[in-house]
């Protein structure tokens, strides 16, 4: 069976593979990685959605984590996700590499390059797939307005994860006993709502770091760390803190008000503002586009550009240029978006 990944259109489709084969070459002889052939890909287009297929001898041994970050580092920038579908296994050895995936969606964030999410409300696995083909970078499991459950949580995540894109999740609330079990089921991060101060802060990112970052509560066995049968619990903390992703949402004035405390708790990747409950709690229900609205968004996303960190906010078709153009990274729509749009275009078609 071959390995497939997820590559661009076009011409960037044999360049990518190229540059996968020199980059395995040159890669021969470290002790931190796989022997790779770089004489052994026969690679063939599949269809038009950018699929790539790799057949390669079935002695190679494939390693998911070195695949990634090798195409991910590539100087090519036309693919914009890299999934691996299949890999073999010929040893029962798992690196520390390995024993947690890497957050890709982190890694473009820390790389300054925006990432485009979509937010699920409802159980689907189906549409979980579909978010990914059509080029999403990240799904949201939204646990706090949607009616998924902890069981469910882990049907998406194992979707996003066998599909190459990465689950966020929002807890109900600010608490462990709410941030935990998402992680358990496997979702990368978190986008924890209502934090209005730095003591908020503090306590999301206590709930999703180990010690010594933080106050997770260590379970063997759970999916994330492969179901503890293979490497350690140290090495699956380690990794598990610096691959999980931390957002806060600033969604209230309160929270504006203690913007520069907040900004300065460290362990938090984004943060993120909520434009309708924000302007809710102004006194503008239902009015995120209220001028005073606005002013205070536009402010408040200034102040976390300058402080170096990294601004998120919901992207609609007509707004997401220009919170590019603010420096948004993390952006995501929803799905009843996405359909309206999609359906008036079709009834403009039949109508026509």
């Amino acid at each position: 069976m071959p390995v497939r990944y997820r590559a661009g259109q076009g011409r960037g489709r044999a360049r990518l593979c190229r540059r996968l084969a020199e980059s395995s070459a040159s890669r021969r002889g470290r002790d931190d990685s796989p022997r790779l052939n770089a004489g052994s890909f026969n690679v063939r287009q599949l269809n038009i959605n950018g699929r790539i297929e790799i057949r390669r001898p079935r002695f190679w041994i494939a390693r998911q984590a070195l695949i990634e970050n090798l195409l991910v580092r590539s100087p090519i920038r036309r693919f914009h996700r890299v999934s691996v579908i299949m890999v073999y296994r010929y040893n029962s050895a798992v690196t520390r590499r390995e024993q947690l995936k890497t957050n890709l969606m982190k890694e473009k964030l820390l790389a300054g390059q925006p990432a485009f999410g979509v937010s699920m409300i409802i159980p689907s696995p189906q549409l979980v797939e579909m978010i990914a083909e059509l080029g999403f970078d990240w799904v949201l499991l939204d646990c706090e307005h949607g009616t998924l459950s902890i069981e469910s949580v882990e049907l998406l995540c194992m979707a996003a994860d066998a599909n190459g894109i990465t689950p966020i999740a929002r807890p109900a609330v600010n608490a462990p006993e709410a941030i935990a079990p998402l992680l358990d089921r496997g979702a990368m991060g978190v986008q924890v709502p209502h934090v209005n101060s730095g003591e908020d802060a503090r306590r999301a990112v206590e709930a999703v770091k180990f010690y010594p970052q933080g106050k997770r509560g260590m379970a063997a066995g759970t999916r994330p760390s492969r179901y503890g049968l293979s490497g350690s619990v140290a090495d699956y903390a380690e990794q598990s803190n610096r691959e999980t992703l931390v957002c806060v949402q600033l969604e209230d004035f309160e929270a504006i008000e203690n913007a520069d405390e907040i900004l300065r708790v460290e362990g938090i990747d984004v943060f993120f503002i909520g434009p309708s409950d924000l302007s809710q709690s102004m006194g503008f229900v239902g009015r995120p586009d209220a001028p005073e609205v606005k002013l205070v968004i536009d402010a408040t996303l200034g102040k976390i550009v300058t402080a170096g960190k990294t601004p998120g906010m919901p992207g609609k078709i007509e707004t997401v240029a220009k919170i590019q153009e603010q420096g948004v990274l993390y952006i995501y729509t929803h799905i009843p978006m996405l359909l309206s749009k999609a359906s008036r275009d079709f009834f403009t078609a039949v109508n026509a």
